[in-house]
């Protein structure tokens, strides 16, 4: 059995990274699952996307973006440590993206 720490607390990150990890997303981290990616504004954080092999859409609003960070840090540590670290990357982007959409890595 392994002993855990569980910690609660508050992690502020900047808007600036959450966009820059969008963009990264959209100029290629997402199209092999993704058919459109339309940025409605960036100051905003407001996405829409459309998924390819379901045809669904996912309007993305910047409410979303805390809720799915902190999925990220649960679900995807590492790449959540890349995305706050400066280490992030096409893939670290399209987890993001992924997780904001549908709550888990779907593809990839």
């Amino acid at each position: 059995m392994t002993d855990v720490v569980t910690m609660d607390g508050v992690i502020r990150i900047p808007t600036q990274l959450i966009t820059d990890t969008i963009i990264s997303a959209i100029e290629g981290g997402i199209y092999y699952w993704c058919r459109r990616a339309a940025v409605g504004s960036l100051d905003w954080l407001r996405v829409s996307l459309l998924e390819g092999d379901t045809g669904t859409t996912f309007e993305l609003t910047a409410e979303v973006w805390p809720r799915v960070v902190s999925l990220m840090a649960a679900k995807a540590p590492h790449h959540y440590a890349n995305m706050v670290g400066g280490r992030g990357d096409a893939v670290t982007a399209d987890v993001l993206v992924q997780l904001a959409c549908f709550g888990e890595i779907k593809y990839g």
